[in-house]
């Protein structure tokens, strides 16, 4: 079974964790499904997000897809620090985009379905 829905649910929820964490006051998410592309956006109001922070969270995201973790996705990501579930996030999208500006943080993620 393919679980599309399922794993892009989880992916949004433990990038909502990491804004939530990181004191977001407000979160908006929005998902464009094309016909092989899910296209996931999720903006958070934040005070404020240093360059170190995008850029640690950029290269937590940018870590290369690694389909065989797939199947060990559910099991991975839980209950550990939010570093890890970024790293694991990172195997599970082709691309995501970090950027904030006017107070708001958006990290949008693409997933390529097979």
């Amino acid at each position: 079974m393919d679980f599309i829905f399922e794993k892009n649910m989880r992916i949004i929820s433990d990038i909502l964790a990491y804004c939530h964490n990181r004191g977001a006051r407000h979160c908006q998410v929005d998902i464009e499904w094309k016909e092989s592309l899910s296209v996931c956006e999720i903006r958070a109001a934040l005070d404020r997000c240093s360059e170190e922070q995008l850029s640690e969270l950029r290269a937590l995201l940018d870590t290369p897809r690694q389909h065989e973790i797939e199947q060990s996705f559910w099991g991975l990501s839980g209950d550990v620090d939010i570093d890890p579930e970024l790293a694991l996030i990172g195997m599970m999208i082709d691309r995501a985009d970090v950027t904030f500006a006017g107070g708001w943080l958006t990290i949008r993620v693409e997933r390529e379905e097979e």
